[in-house]
């Protein structure tokens, strides 16, 4: 039986590199190309801090340079405090080719290590290959 990764569909790659941000900071990471992709997920991970939140949202582009609040999500706010904690924004079928996460830092006292990593995927409706017929049918039902 052939391997199967999630990898196959998933392509995983840096979009803001680790980095310390202080007080009211924003940080855009790298515009990502979605031709031939059905969704994106960015990955926000940030260590200890005293920041009042650490929201993340994301920004459209059509040429990966004039950028623009994305209009199908909206901003989430990754709890803050002592802890470093990890959030999850998932992006499906953007309006525009290019998508960024945007990191903003809420009031601190002490600069926040923040860093994301996107996933991009696809949902083609294939199944693999090695697919049996009872898994092939309940593929196509749900």
């Amino acid at each position: 039986m052939a391997h199967q990764s999630p990898f196959d569909v998933i392509l995983a790659q840096m979009s803001l590199q680790p980095q310390v941000r202080g007080s009211g900071a924003t940080a855009a990471g790298t515009g990502i190309d979605m031709q031939g992709w059905d969704g994106i997920a960015f990955l926000v991970t940030h260590g200890t801090s005293d920041a009042a939140s650490v929201a993340l949202s994301t920004q459209e582009s059509t040429d990966n340079s004039t950028w623009a609040a994305s209009s199908v999500t909206a901003t989430i706010t990754a709890l803050a405090g002592t802890a470093a904690e990890t959030s999850i924004l998932d992006l499906y079928k953007p309006t525009n080719r290019y998508v960024r996460p945007l990191l903003t830092i809420g009031t601190a006292t002490t600069g926040t290590l923040v860093s994301v990593t996107a996933f991009q995927y696809r949902r083609t409706g294939r199944a693999p290959v090695t697919q049996v017929v009872s898994q092939l049918a309940k593929f196509v039902e749900n």
